[in-house]
């Protein structure tokens, strides 16, 4: 097991990169630099996020101050806007404007109609532009270009964009400048209306009221539960909960609801964004029976557990997209008289639901493989390493820990991070990775890990583990480490470089990790992303191992005076 919290040999390696950036070549705006690899994905502006960072309950993403929030409570969604544009609302549409450009987003329910929606296209050619993501979905933004000019932007192509169980058309262009010739969307208009696209959110309660334009027809809710998280060859036991939400006792027939079991295509799986064919039963029907009600009274509810794993394909590790269908061959009655008693009183029961989301990892095993750990089993064995290194922890500590779930952390590395949410170990975060139990930094006087972030910087097919944590009870510091199985006994390697201050690593293509800092507001425990202003890489020295900082041009100065090597700061 190791107990090392820092490798046996660090060096500073600052390396100070002036860019040159070119001119645009050709229609498509493409950039020349030194680097082969364009910084600007990490830009601040770009991503526009503001953090929260709170015991035990991971990052999440909010808007900016200075950014505006627009809530639909009957279609249960909201998206955040700037202030520099306005917003107004037609029919089943969302607009706004900023001179005279307008970005249109057009709402529905999957399956409820409100008449046609885009009709055609103006002249021009549809070339990919961007990658847009909505809620763990990556979707393509299409710019129709003429006479190399941009004229519009199609978020989704020229489809649809499905989130949750409403779906939504969304496009961008300016329908106020007479002459088509002129039109040009610029690069910064495109970047904001990108944001705003990217900020669509359900509400927490989409499940329940939210959704409340398809409740008030049916008078009915579904909320459905999974595991996070479950090894590949599980059961994927799902739980559907349904409820009656109107004022008056409903008589719903059970058929294509998981309340009969699966036996028809009820649930819509997608897996890494590809729908799976669906491989269950299809039941032959007869005219229903009152037998095949169920009686709910008013805020009553009733629930079922099904196994998808019989009806679709989960043998692949990955991540899998879950919603229900509503039931199109259904009915609901008020009273017994009401009940259908031939096929054709049946119809259409729209029942609003939530989404669910499911990660398939690989199945291990104790012969010399990884395998997943509980929060249980994660405390037990953070406790036994904390009395291996002499702590007195008392007789029964508390070690409450949640786990800090990564993209790709399980699939790449087989590997696990747990946070401790309360007791004088408070903040501090463990990596376990088979039976090795690691301690990930400090968060002394501090908040401990501030970032996590998987990706293969070196390009040797093994990825690593980057992260940043900070400590210090009157001076805050931050320092820059890596996790990686392929480098030396220890696992753990650390940057020479210290920061007074916070800094954060981010990673979009999974190649490349940018470092960039981070304002922290302790009363509301939020963290503010700047601009980044390097990059790590990994370099090799008569067979040791290094991490360092590399930056794109001389930062501002109030960074520079920040930067100290480890070595010569006075406090290590």
């Amino acid at each position: 097991m190791n107990t090392d919290k820092y490798p046996r040999k660090t060096y500073l390696r600052v390396i100070i990169l002036l860019l040159i950036a070119f001119g645009l070549i050709g229609c498509e705006g493409s950039y020349t630099e030194i680097l082969d690899w364009q910084p600007a994905s990490f830009g601040g502006d770009e991503s526009g996020e503001v953090e929260i960072i709170s015991n035990g309950t991971g990052i999440e993403t909010t808007p900016k101050p200075d950014w505006l929030t627009y809530t639909n409570r009957d279609y249960g969604f909201e998206l955040s806007y700037p202030e520099s544009w306005t917003l107004s609302e037609e029919d089943h549409t969302v607009v706004l404007r900023k001179g005279p450009n307008r970005l249109g987003i057009r709402y529905r329910w999957i399956g409820e109609w409100i008449g046609p929606g885009r009709t055609g296209i103006p002249a021009g050619e549809l070339i990919y532009s961007d990658k847009i993501r909505i809620m763990g979905d990556v979707i393509p933004a299409e710019v129709l270009q003429y006479e190399c000019k941009n004229k519009a932007v199609f978020y989704g192509g020229t489809g649809q964009i499905e989130i949750g169980n409403l779906s939504f058309e969304v496009e961008l262009a300016d329908l106020e400048t007479g002459n088509y010739s002129e039109i040009d969307l610029s690069e910064e208009l495109m970047a904001e209306a990108k944001l705003i696209v990217e900020s669509l959110e359900l509400l927490d309660e989409a499940g329940d009221s939210a959704q409340g334009t398809l409740a008030s027809k049916s008078g009915l809710t579904a909320h459905l539960e999974i595991p996070e998280r479950l090894p590949v060859g599980e059961s994927i036991n799902l739980k559907f909960v349904l409820k009656n939400v109107s004022d008056e006792p409903l008589y719903v027939l059970e058929w294509y609801t998981p309340l009969e079991g699966i036996a028809g295509e009820i649930f819509r799986v997608k897996h890494d964004g590809q729908t799976l064919p669906y491989e269950g039963i299809l039941a032959s029907r007869m005219p229903p029976s009152a037998e095949q009600y169920i009686l709910l009274y008013p805020g009553e509810s009733v629930s079922a557990v099904v196994n998808l794993a019989d009806s679709f394909d989960f043998s692949e590790v990955g991540q899998y997209r879950i919603k229900f269908i509503s039931p199109r061959i259904s009915h609901i009655a008020r009273t017994e008289d009401e009940m259908a008693s031939t096929m054709e009183e049946l119809g259409l029961v729209e029942i609003p639901s939530n989404e669910v989301f499911l990660e398939l990892v690989e199945s291990m095993n104790g012969d010399g493989y990884s395998q997943l750990r509980t929060p249980d089993e994660a405390e037990e064995m953070i406790e036994a390493y904390l009395r291996e290194k002499g702590l007195d922890l008392g007789i029964e500590p508390i070690l409450p820990v949640e786990e800090l779930h990564v993209d790709q952390l399980w699939r790449a590395l087989q590997a696990q991070v747990f946070k401790v949410l309360d007791w004088k170990f408070i903040n501090e975060s463990f990596l376990i990775w088979g039976s090795n139990v690691i301690q990930l930094g400090t968060a002394q006087g501090g908040q401990g890990l501030a970032s996590l972030v998987v990706a293969d910087i070196d390009q040797n097919g093994q990825a690593e583990l980057f992260y940043t944590y900070s400590f210090g009870s009157d001076i805050q510091q931050s320092r820059i480490g890596m996790f990686s199985t392929a480098y030396q006994r220890d696992f753990i390697v650390e940057a020479d470089i210290g920061f007074y201050g916070h800094l954060g690593v981010y990673s979009e293509d999974g190649s490349h990790v940018g470092v960039r800092v981070i304002e922290v507001d302790q009363d509301q425990m939020i963290l503010r992303y700047q601009d980044p202003f390097g990059y790590l890489f990994i370099e090799h020295d008569d067979g040791n191992v290094f991490l360092g900082l590399k930056m794109f041009e001389v930062p501002p100065q109030e960074i520079l005076e920040k930067l100290f090597s480890l070595q010569s700061s006075p406090q290590n």
